[in-house]
Order: structure tokens, then sequence, then C-alpha cells
């Protein structure tokens, strides 16, 4: 259920899913990987990567990759590798 859709001109600019809990809270991890860009080691422990893993937005796809990219760049890089795509679209597997 939807509780949230902002307008811009008419247009549909966004949509969130209505929180039904007092305090709720709901991280979208897409929107901190510009941050974790710049501070890399910050996700590992993160609630957004944490949220991300139960909702299953962030895939055994995402986790393979990342896993790959840290042990070829080393963890800082490997994670700053991670931000600089898109969460919902991770680099396709090597041949």
């Amino acid at each position: 259920m939807f509780g949230q859709a902002p307008l811009e001109r008419r247009t549909e600019i966004a949509r969130h899913p209505r929180l039904t809990t007092k305090g709720a809270e709901r991280l979208v991890l897409d929107h901190f990987l510009e941050v974790l860009l710049a501070k890399p080691g910050a996700l590992a422990g993160s609630e957004a990567l944490d949220q991300a893993r139960r909702e299953g937005t962030f895939t055994p796809a995402h986790e393979a990759f990342w896993s790959a990219a840290k042990h070829g760049l080393g963890e800082r890089e490997g994670t700053k590798a991670l931000g600089s795509r898109p969460a919902a679209a991770p680099a396709p597997a090597a041949p």
C-alpha cells in the first residue's frame, strides 16, 4: 500500500509506502550511495543495507558483486565500486 505520491506539475515524481508503525523508518539504499563514495566504510554496518537485505532489494547478485570487488580492489575501493552503480542494477557477471 502506498501512502505518499508527491506530484510536480501533475506528474508523480516519487512513490513511498505507508508506514503503519509509530516512529517507523524506511531507508532506501540508493539514497545513500553518493555518501558511500566518500565514506565507504559506513556501508557494512548501515541500517539502509540491513533493510535492503531484509526487503530483498540488495540481492545475491549485489552481494556477489560487492564481494568480488572487495576481493579484487580491497575493502575501501571495492565498496566504492558498489556505490558507483545504482543498487538496482548490479554489474553483469563475468563470463
